[in-house]
């Protein structure tokens, strides 16, 4: 719960995160399949859009950068492809932030009962 509250109330300790080159890696992949689940082929569409929807400039060759994960991206970047792509900040969440957060974690897989011809899965 303490390293939690680190990132919410410590601005210092995200940027840090971002800053992790596995880290910058991991987002890049996200951006790179948001932004074709997006219907946008190139980093070009992506810094085309950016700038006519919320009047960001990041160049083609910054985005490429961030999806190789040679550059971690600022929070600007961040929060403006959020708008355009609102799947990209819940995916950041889940995929790169939570499991530094909450450590790796095993699904739990609960016993299978079986009904008396051992042909249906029940709970």
């Amino acid at each position: 719960m303490d390293s939690q509250s680190t990132y919410i109330h410590n601005g210092e300790a995200l940027r840090l995160a971002f800053s992790d080159f596995h880290i910058a890696q991991q987002f890049g992949l996200i951006l790179k399949r948001t932004r074709i689940e997006a219907n946008l082929p190139k980093p070009e569409s992506l810094s085309k859009l950016l700038y006519e929807q919320c009047g960001v400039h990041h160049s083609p060759r910054s985005i490429y950068r961030y999806e190789s994960g040679e550059h971690s991206p600022p929070l600007e970047f961040v929060a403006a492809v959020s708008i355009i792509t609102p799947t990209l900040f819940s995916d950041l969440l889940t995929e790169v932030l939570s499991p530094g957060l909450i450590g790796e974690f095993e699904p739990i897989r609960p016993p299978i009962y079986y009904d008396h011809r051992n042909q249906l899965e029940l709970f």
